[in-house]
């Protein structure tokens, strides 16, 4: 028995397939034509590209820099029959930077009627079933996730999202608008944004913290628990004034006298022609800086007084 070569092409392989060659009787000649489908093969692609049912097993690299777009056949190839079974899949990977979208042209991918997204160091396995399009999807490892996809699916007032891209400042936050923002008293007065305006209006007092209020240029005078400043007691050092002559005219009729300075309570010595005279209403009475002696000086005496203020 002979054994022949019976590669008959008649009919020819529809696209995505292939013939393949029979062996057979040749006393018994057949016409017949096998195909099975064709897999294997790589296609690059740099720009969009429409895909057709020639292109079944085959993996479709994008190489592009911007966003492309890889376009499903509005007819599903191969729809089911007895002859042609369901079995059309391609292979899509995504090498460049910028972002593939998958157009679903007009039919579904997984169930739903939205194109699908591959974002760069991403692919996808394609299948159809001969009405519409079914994927196998893979997962990302840390490196392949870049800020390209993230600005495309960020958080927003109407959807869960990525947050955005960090704005390099530690003064800003993401706040509920899904933008960054500085939130109101989040930054520390510096000198340069402080002034007399501000300090003013939120000074330190007994019933809230606040700024210490503009100071009032005198060393003297302290921050005091009511939020004013004031002299504590005692803190000021006073002043002594020895051998002071009173104001007023010593002649034998005149009895009060004027010091300079009010003096403190208790400090007042007076003398007159050296004696020193007592005071409390005894030898004069003092009132502020008003001495009034209880005899008439004469004339010539000498009244003098020390005293501190």
């Amino acid at each position: 028995m002979a054994i022949a070569n019976l590669n008959d092409l008649t009919p020819a392989a529809p696209d995505g397939h292939v013939n393949v060659t029979w062996l057979g009787d040749s006393s018994v000649p057949r016409n017949i034509s096998a195909h099975v489908v064709s897999v294997g093969g790589v296609l690059f692609k740099s720009a969009g590209y429409l895909t057709t049912a020639a292109d079944c097993g085959v993996l479709i690299v994008f190489d592009s820099a911007t966003a492309v777009t890889l376009t499903l056949p509005a007819v599903a190839p191969f729809a089911a029959s007895p002859v042609e079974p369901s079995q059309w899949s391609i292979e899509v990977q995504n090498i460049g930077t910028g972002i593939l979208t998958v157009s679903r042209n007009g039919l579904t991918i997984d169930g739903a009627a939205s194109n699908l997204t591959v974002y760069p160091g991403h692919g996808v396995s394609i299948r159809s079933d001969g009405s519409t399009y079914f994927t196998s999807r893979g997962m990302a490892s840390d490196a392949d996730v870049t800020f390209t996809d993230i600005t495309s699916g960020n958080v927003s007032t109407t959807r869960h999202g990525f947050a955005p891209k960090s704005p390099n400042s530690a003064t800003v936050y993401l706040d509920g608008t899904g933008a960054y923002s500085t939130p109101a008293g989040a930054v520390p007065p510096t000198d340069a944004t402080l002034a007399t305006s501000d300090i003013a209006t939120n000074n330190v007092s007994t019933t809230r913290h606040g700024f210490a209020p503009k100071a009032p240029n005198n060393a003297t005078k302290y921050l005091d628990g009511t939020g004013v400043y004031s002299t504590p007691a005692g803190a000021a050092q006073p002043t002594f004034v020895d051998g002071e002559t009173p104001t007023g005219t010593i002649n034998g009729v005149n009895t009060s006298f004027t010091l300079a300075n009010t003096p403190a309570a208790g400090s007042v010595k007076l003398f007159l022609n050296g004696l020193r005279l007592s005071g409390g209403g005894a030898d004069y009475s003092i009132s502020g800086a008003t001495i009034t002696m209880v005899n008439v000086p004469g004339t010539g005496d000498v009244l003098l007084a020390d005293y501190r203020h």
